[in-house]
């Protein structure tokens, strides 16, 4: 969430070399910045624009993320974001491969690569720096206005070079004829080389961003549409954690979807490369993320028209490793989140949303409330008794949403670990409860208070829920495991956004857990406000909103706050908890009950708990 204020994010694990940013929360520009071009230069995916200089959106790429300047675009006050990232290597170098030199900077582990040059006005051919013949190369002319080319691999079964698409548009692919075309040459990449036509050597800096398929990390491919509810199942040999796909025969935008946006199955949360678009609930471009590929699941044109060809771009997050010392046991421990507030029994009302459940780990840096992680648990023979907290419920008349159940973790010579349920949202006028996060202020009358003034969060567990900033306000979102609530703005604007939970890497996937629900509103054109990453539910807004007055439940086993009520509508449920233990599995012995999701990551087994149980220790 921005606070138009200086802010680190801290979240990759890796010191990123491209970084695509978005506001989720209204329509707005795309931004790419990266390592080659510099921290003060930047290029829109959804428009022709040449590069344009800023020196408040990307101001360092840092060993973990990155940090935010001022700049409204990417990071306005209580605006939600969302950035992608990848790492190439943080030392170009120069390329001598193509007829002209390059600069680039590759990755050649995860099949990626950014390559710089200037246009000569003939064909030539560019090195890419890549081991193998990159799959899809997107390119941007700097200098001046010009279509954003892509090529990619699948556009033809025998000649995929004389086709293109354009990143920009909802365009179907062009042909630019059997040789000498004058986008990508007619060409088809070498091991060492991209080719480029007349087009793409124009007097002006070039920018390529080039990718290849990496075994059990990305996946360049295509899939044909059925143009029903259960779609084609696509293989990637992963589960993704990124898909973007496009049609190549018809018009269509450029779909995006991932996890940490879209927590749930189906996946609807959706943003467009090639346009402004804020995130929306769009059931009719929804896929189902599966644990060896995607499954589309709308019907509509952009991902799924029967007998229409698509391409698509898919990447799982690749988590840093961690070591556990031989004889302790990592864990993480959330609550449930807390539900909803708002059901007043007069005037249009808007509810708090509820606050994410609190959250402690010992894996990583970082626990919750911006705490330090915590120590590992010693192992020692004996019983450990797992609770998983529940969600609690959204408020059925006046008052605050009921607070999420508490989560705990028992066991021989272990002071018991338990991390406290998140508050439930307030009512009209009323304050957030407190929890592991406190609940978001539910919508004031002439008087407000301001972010992070909602209920109390409990210290290295989660944050504050947001307020209802000035007077005659919608409602504040509820806090985070990784930050506050943010606060309600003026009536019949929009609410709070939630915060964002903390993004924990103890399983094989990463995730964020422990989101704030959505702050509540009664306007009818905007009103529906963004859950926290980490399973906060909307906060609604009047009848005829976005996504109408009934607001969705946190989601299960993350701790996400219930969102707040709309209009006279009905908040959400806040999100049961989860309870994860890792080990090497040279210590893993004995047996469990509760029925906990046992895998192997390596050298480690990850025992997930979705519901209350034991793990006996021999």
């Amino acid at each position: 969430m921005g606070n138009a204020s200086t802010k680190i994010v801290n979240n990759s694990g890796f010191s990123p070399s491209l970084v695509w940013l978005k506001d989720r929360s209204s329509s707005g520009n795309h931004y790419w910045q990266d390592t080659i071009r510099g921290l003060t230069s930047q290029i829109s995916s959804n428009s022709t624009a040449a590069e344009t200089t800023f020196t408040s959106n990307i101001t360092s790429f840092n060993d973990n993320g990155y940090t935010l300047g001022t700049a409204t675009d990417t990071n306005a006050q209580n605006h939600a974001f969302v950035g992608w990232q990848w790492k190439a290597n943080s030392i170009p170098s120069i390329n001598t491969d193509g007829t002209i030199q390059s600069v680039v900077s590759a990755n050649q582990a995860a099949g990626f690569s950014i390559v710089k040059w200037g246009g000569t006005g003939s064909a030539s051919t560019v090195g890419h720096g890549l081991s193998s013949a990159p799959e899809m190369v997107i390119v941007k002319k700097l200098g001046a206005t010009q279509d954003w080319f892509v090529y990619n691999n699948y556009l033809d079964a025998s000649t995929p070079a004389r086709y293109y698409l354009t990143l920009d548009s909802t365009d179907a692919k062009g042909d630019n004829g059997a040789s000498g075309g004058s986008v990508f040459n007619s060409t088809s990449p070498t091991a060492t080389v991209f080719s480029t036509g007349t087009t793409l050597q124009e007097s002006s800096d070039y920018i390529a961003y080039c990718f290849n398929s990496v075994a059990g990390f990305s996946k360049m491919g295509t899939y044909t549409g059925n143009g029903s509810t259960t779609g084609p199942v696509v293989t990637t040999g992963f589960k993704p954690d990124f898909v973007m796909y496009k049609a190549t025969g018809q018009s269509g935008n450029w779909g995006m979807l991932d996890s940490v946006r879209g927590e749930t199955n189906p996946i609807d949360e959706w943003l467009g490369a090639n346009g402004t678009f804020e995130e929306s609930f769009e059931s009719t471009r929804q896929a189902d993320f599966l644990d060896t590929g995607f499954q589309p699941k709308g019907t509509n044109t952009d991902i799924n028209t029967n007998g229409e060809n698509y391409i698509y771009f898919a990447f799982r997050m690749n988590p840093p490793a961690l070591s556990i010392p031989t004889g302790e046991m990592a864990f993480l421990n959330v609550s449930g989140g807390g539900g909803g507030g708002g059901k007043t029994t007069s005037g249009n009302t808007r509810g708090g949303g509820g606050g994410g459940g609190g959250l402690k780990t010992s894996y990583g840096t970082l626990s919750g409330g911006g705490a330090s992680a915590e120590s590992n648990i010693t192992l020692a023979a004996g019983t450990y008794t797992i609770t998983v907290g529940a969600g609690g419920g959204k408020s059925t008349g006046s008052g605050t949403g009921i607070s999420g159940g508490d989560s705990s973790i028992a066991g021989p010579s272990l002071t018991t670990i338990t991390s406290a349920g998140g508050g439930g949202g307030g009512d009209f006028q009323v304050q957030g409860a407190a929890g592991g996060s406190g609940g978001g202020k539910g919508g004031e009358g002439n008087t407000g208070t301001t972010t992070c003034a909602g209920g109390a969060g409990t210290a290295s567990q989660g944050f504050n829920g947001g307020g209802s900033g000035g007077g005659a306000n919608d409602s504040g979102g509820g806090g985070g495991a990784g930050e506050c609530g943010g606060f309600g703005v003026f009536r019949q604007t929009y609410g709070g956004v939630g915060g964002s939970g903390l993004m924990v890497t103890i399983t094989s996937n990463g995730r964020y857990y422990a989101g704030g629900g959505g702050g509540g509103s009664d306007a009818n054109s905007l009103g529906a406000r963004l859950g926290g990453v980490g399973g906060g539910g909307y906060g609604a807004s009047g009848p005829v909103g976005p996504i109408g007055n009934v607001s969705p439940p946190g989601v299960v086993n993350t701790g996400g706050g219930g969102g707040g009520e709309g209009s006279n509508g009905t908040p959400g449920d806040g999100g049961s908890g989860i309870v994860v233990i890792r080990l090497n599995t040279s210590d893993y012995s004995g047996s469990t009950t509760g029925s906990p999701t046992i895998t192997t990551d390596g050298d480690y087994t990850v025992l997930e708990y979705t519901g209350s149980g034991t793990y006996v220790h021999s």
